[in-house]
């Protein structure tokens, strides 16, 4: 029950999955309200001896074994599967985007589109992201005011993935956990989907 909780305080947060551990000694505090002290101890020593978590001078880190193992759901990754995080506000874009990318032999999830509304959405969210090859990111100004999308880059960093930022009308330095990757600016205007999806088949099909 200790690990459960744990995967989904790390799930919930909009911090980055990997540093917490070290970066936020009290990022775990909540858990001792709930569970004994030395239950909680027992659970980390668990862990780590999984593999799941990685210990160095008395800190534990997430390992990668973690990350495919614990934090997310197995899958194989799938060749031209592209992940597009948007924000609900953006899914008129979103599913035209994937509508074009389709034509060019690319697997587009767009969670607005793809989720039954009875399916548990973060679980297939994790899913997707799993098996995803590319993360493309709608950013627009919508986008940095949601929190589950941050996760969702930090989540594709953590896994490798290939990252491409689109910002229309907003800027790259406000990419949050994306931001080691060059942002390509668009303007929202009549030509914003034939300019993305164009700027897009340039990056993916000359990759």
């Amino acid at each position: 029950m200790v690990a459960e909780d744990i995967r989904e305080m790390l799930l919930n947060s909009d911090k980055n999955v990997g540093d917490v551990f070290n970066s936020w000694s009290h990022f775990f505090d909540p858990l001792t309200k709930k569970y004994e002290k030395s239950e909680i101890q027992a659970t980390f020593k668990y862990l780590s001896e999984k593999g799941y978590l990685n210990r160095d001078e008395g800190y534990y880190s997430l390992s990668q074994r973690g990350y495919d193992e614990w934090i997310f759901p197995t899958g194989r990754v799938e060749p031209n599967k592209i992940f597009l995080s948007h924000a609900s506000e953006d899914r008129v874009i979103a599913a035209k985007i994937k509508e074009e990318l389709g034509k060019n032999g690319f697997n587009v999830f767009v969670a607005h589109d793809d989720i039954p509304g009875t399916e548990e959405w973060r679980e297939k969210i994790l899913s997707e992201l799993k098996i995803s090859e590319i993360f493309i990111a709608l950013r627009t100004k919508n986008y940095s005011k949601k929190s589950f999308t941050e996760q969702e880059c930090g989540f594709a960093l953590a896994m490798g993935k290939r990252i491409l930022s689109l910002c229309v009308d907003s800027s790259p330095l406000d990419m949050g956990f994306c931001s080691a990757f060059q942002g390509h600016g668009f303007r929202e205007d009549d030509d914003l989907i034939n300019n993305i999806v164009a700027y897009c088949k340039k990056q993916l099909l000359n990759k």
